[in-house]
């Protein structure tokens, strides 16, 4: 996954291939204005439930090329084969789901709570970097809209959560709907028109804070 990673960096920001990145060094970062603490416990969780992550996006890619290869082949095992259309679909997907329920249980405090929310936001946007490798990839595909700004927001995600995690300060200045909705408004103004006509009718309070973070 971070090699899959490091090649939408290259693509998106019009970059030479590049090598795995190591992970930021934050043992002399300051904490920012405004931050607050996460338990020991969403520290731990927090590192975990990425390392899952990663691997269901693994599984879901290889699951998909599988099938595809199958399909092409005309391979008798083609109806037992997995799609792996989302990564929430495979055993490390459905793990997620389990974690989340775990934390949602023994979370205390509003900032671990925030924090499990990043980490869902996180695990939603996933899903536009395994997207957009089909796109490219698979003629079938190729009328689908391209999201790189959906693109470039998960890979700030996957990477602000781990530094998150690893230091135990929390501070929400990506990763959350108004983030979304913006890159949507980019990638894909009719979903986010949807969006804002859902959040109007059931969270108005995020869409004013959406709106006014424009």
């Amino acid at each position: 996954m971070k090699n899959l990673t490091a090649f939408f960096v290259a693509v998106l920001l019009g970059v030479g291939a590049l090598a795995q990145q190591p992970k930021p060094d934050i043992s002399k970062r300051a904490a920012p204005a405004n931050s607050m603490q996460i338990s020991q416990y969403m520290r731990e969780a927090g590192l975990t439930y990425l390392e899952v992550l990663d691997k269901a996006f693994d599984q879901a890619s290889q699951d998909y090329w599988a099938y595809r290869k199958a399909e092409r082949e005309g391979s008798d095992s083609l109806l037992d084969m997995p799609k792996g259309s989302y990564i929430t679909d495979n055993f490390y997907g459905k793990e997620l789901t389990r974690m989340e329920d775990h934390m949602e249980i023994n979370v205390k405090s509003e900032t671990d709570k925030k924090f499990l929310k990043f980490l869902e936001y996180t695990k939603y946007l996933a899903k536009f970097p395994y997207f957009e490798l089909s796109r490219q990839r698979e003629p079938a595909y190729k009328d689908l809209p391209p999201t790189p700004n959906l693109v470039k927001l998960y890979i700030a995600c996957d990477a602000v959560a781990y530094v998150i995690a690893k230091s135990g300060v929390f501070n929400d200045r990506t990763c959350a709907y108004r983030d979304i909705y913006a890159a949507y408004l980019l990638d894909d103004p009719k979903v986010a028109a949807d969006m804002e006509k859902s959040f109007a009718r059931y969270h108005p309070e995020m869409l004013k804070d959406a709106k006014q973070k424009q």
